[in-house]
């Protein structure tokens, strides 16, 4: 059960973001999440809350599966971070591990 967040600014959209944090678009077009999602520190944080790492402007989208994050932007281009789950899961070309920091994904033109 997740207790009450207070954000200091306006919420535009809420998702269920990685193992069911929350997560959101903020009206200022950047994107925030809270608790096992990851703000480009480039460690297994655990908890933590906070923008995502490169996601301070220009988020209009966001969805999540268990395992993954992603945005869309304004300019068309969508941004994945978490788990690849050995099979490319963020569409940036790697296979394997984890991206702490937002990829671009490729092949969207």
């Amino acid at each position: 059960m997740f207790s009450p967040i207070t954000l200091i600014e306006p919420v535009a959209a809420v998702t269920r973001g990685q193992a069911g944090s929350p997560c959101a678009v903020l009206a200022s077009g950047a994107a925030w999440c809270d608790i096992y999602t990851y703000s480009g520190s480039g460690t297994d944080v655990g908890i933590s809350a906070g923008y995502i790492y490169g996601l301070h402007s220009d988020v209009v989208g966001m969805a999540s599966a268990d395992k993954a994050t992603c945005v869309l932007l304004t300019g068309g281009d969508v941004r994945c971070w978490g788990s690849r789950l050995a099979v490319g899961l963020l569409g940036d070309g790697v296979q394997w591990g984890y991206s702490f920091e937002p990829v671009t994904v490729l092949g969207l033109d």
